[in-house]
């Protein structure tokens, strides 16, 4: 019983028996059919998510497209770095919201609500400060 290669299972004859003619043909035939599916499968690419089919042309395709998208993604860290404000000073251009919390020990940005009116305790969240004014 000849042994069975490891991929395809061509037949390796043992050191004692002599090669058969037949069986070196079925290997050539194995070999052959092993090829054609390989190169169906390089050549098949329809499963590329590109118009471009060809490796080169689906490539480039994708190239361009992140290209595209890091200027996109530039724009917006450029957007967002010209409306952030420095730590260490900077003018609030709108109108500014602190995050509500519980943290009473904590130096903070605290939202206070000027109002002429008393405070309204259903309106104010965690953490504000309503200071009332009037007229002296």
């Amino acid at each position: 019983m000849p042994e069975l290669t490891r991929n395809i299972k061509l037949k390796k004859p043992l050191d004692h028996e002599t090669a058969d003619i037949k069986v070196i043909n079925e290997n050539m035939d194995k070999i052959d059919d092993e090829i054609i599916d390989l190169q169906n499968e390089v050549l098949n690419n329809s499963k590329l998510n590109t118009k471009d089919k060809t490796h080169t042309g689906a490539i480039n395709e994708i190239h361009k497209s992140i290209i595209v998208h890091q200027a996109d993604v530039e724009k917006q860290v450029e957007t967002l770095n010209d409306e952030k404000m420095d730590k260490v000073g900077g003018e609030f251009t709108g109108i500014v919201k602190a995050k509500s919390n519980t943290s009473y020990t904590v130096a903070q940005i605290r939202n206070v609500i000027l109002s002429p009116n008393d405070a309204d305790v259903e309106a104010m969240k965690n953490g504000e400060i309503w200071i009332k004014y009037g007229d002296i």
